[in-house]
């Protein structure tokens, strides 16, 4: 895995280019970092999953502009950051 150490202003203008270079406009993105527990009932609840996960995503695309929800297990990233001997900040 290439290390990237990103500002949230530069993460903001690269998703934005990547939007605009597919002909798309640039929506609502939210992402939120919460803990396994958070992040299993939201998947028991709108997946019907029973089991834990690093990341659920809810997409709200209408027409050609990119909104959606990613919610993200920061316990779940930082168990795999470790099983696959990577350092928890890439």
């Amino acid at each position: 895995m290439i290390p990237l150490k990103l500002s949230v202003p530069k993460l903001q203008h690269l998703v934005r280019l990547l939007i605009q270079n597919e002909e798309k406009t640039f929506g609502d993105i939210s992402v939120i970092c919460c803990s396994d527990e958070y992040l299993l009932k939201i998947n028991e609840q709108y997946l019907g999953h029973h089991y834990y996960t690093d990341i659920i995503t809810f997409d709200y695309v209408e027409n050609a502009v990119i909104s959606g929800d990613l919610f993200i297990s920061v316990d779940r990233v930082a168990e795999n950051a470790e099983k696959y001997g990577n350092p928890f900040i890439e």
